[in-house]
């Protein structure tokens, strides 16, 4: 008589050993979600159970909580009451498709990493359904310079820096809508003065904008002063843009004492803080709300059917646009209604990713509001 338990141990190695070759072609094939703010990935779970096919429905299960919370924490305004278990909604309801990227199946445990992807409308109509307020637009990227400024001995990739420390380990964890970033090009470290960076240099803020391919770039030094066996740190932050110029102070502390041996932690509190404090601004400014939506007449030039097809699927993708009307059509572009789901200022950060705005243009007294080239002289 064949022994049950060893049949069982066989069979689950067989199911491990096939799934590992489905995996290796899943994980090659082209699955794209239609918004890359709604996906998830690399959710790992393991869970032990009373059987392998038990272990894994409860690792699925946990998987798609994990996901869920991970999308919910990206994507809502900061404290807002966290919503509890609803009868009328399940997560299921808004997941477009999950992705066995790895897995690992035994006679009663079961180890795996999922990919979700979320079905943006759907996640929009629940947030609006719960009065959640909510952003989704992903902006360019943001490099992060943070320079230990030690008795005027400014250090930013040469150690000891625990200000750089900080922000590395921040960021590992980091998965928020503003896509931080600290140096990854060696040219910029080899090229890059710190003391232009102090200086505020604007061709040598582009340079760096230029080689790491960033949008803005945030110079943020601290400086500690030793008190006794205590340090004072003060800190400024300002916010660039690629091309160098100004735009605005965007954190700023002064007379945070610490311990000596505190200092790590101290600095960790500091890059946690100022990490939030930009979520938080973005996500506040970028807000979706689909209660208090207005309407905007546009006019879109085009010199072709291929180029106001463009736009259109342009300003269609764009989250502060709940959707759009064709009003009318000419030989020279068209007239659009937008019906908004966030500020202006949402807009205009959103169409700024494709380079592009809104130019009120006066002698157009039908449809003054224009969509333009950010290269376009203005009218």
């Amino acid at each position: 008589m064949q022994d049950t338990s060893s049949y069982t141990r066989f069979l689950f190695f067989c199911i491990s050993v096939f799934s590992a070759i489905l995996i290796s072609s899943a994980a090659k094939a082209q699955d794209t979600c239609a918004s890359s703010v709604f996906f998830v990935q690399g959710v790992e779970v393991a869970v032990q159970a009373e059987s392998g096919e038990a272990a894994r429905q409860q690792a699925t299960d946990q998987g798609r909580d994990q996901a869920w919370a991970i999308l919910k924490n990206r994507l809502l305004i900061s404290n807002q009451a966290a919503d509890g278990d609803d009868p009328e909604f399940t997560i299921d309801d808004f997941i477009d498709y999950t992705r066995i990227d790895e897995e690992t199946v035994l006679a009663n445990r079961y180890q795996g990493r999922f990919d979700y992807c979320f079905d943006r409308l759907r996640v929009r109509d629940y947030f609006k359904a719960k009065g959640l307020h909510h952003a989704e637009w992903l902006p360019g990227k943001m490099l992060i310079l943070p320079i230990w400024n030690d008795a005027n001995l400014p250090r930013l990739w040469r150690k000891p820096n625990p200000w750089f420390e900080a922000w590395k380990n921040r960021l590992e964890s980091h998965d928020g809508l503003v896509r931080m970033m600290l140096t990854q090009s060696l040219l910029a470290e080899r090229s890059i003065k710190v003391s232009d960076l102090l200086q505020e240099d604007r061709a040598t803020i582009a340079q760096i904008a230029m080689m790491e391919k960033v949008e803005r770039v945030v110079i943020a030094v601290l400086t500690p002063e030793q008190i006794g066996s205590a340090f004072r740190l003060s800190m400024t932050a300002k916010l660039y843009r690629k091309d160098g110029s100004f735009m605005s102070d965007l954190y700023e502390i002064t007379d945070f004492d610490t311990p000596a041996s505190n200092i790590p932690v101290a600095v960790t509190a500091l890059a946690d803080d100022m990490a939030r404090g930009v979520e938080s601004v973005w996500r506040r400014a970028n807000q979706i709300n689909l209660d208090d939506a207005g309407v905007l007449m546009l006019r879109i030039p085009a010199a072709s059917i291929a180029e106001w097809s463009q736009q259109i699927k342009v300003l269609e993708a764009l989250p502060p646009i709940d959707r759009l009307e064709v009003v009318q059509l000419t030989s020279s572009g068209g007239v659009v209604r937008l019906h908004l789901a966030g500020s202006m200022t949402a807009l205009t950060n959103a169409l700024e990713q494709h380079q592009l705005k809104i130019e009120d243009q006066r002698e157009r007294k039908e449809v003054p509001l224009t969509l333009v080239s950010l290269s376009s002289p203005s009218s």
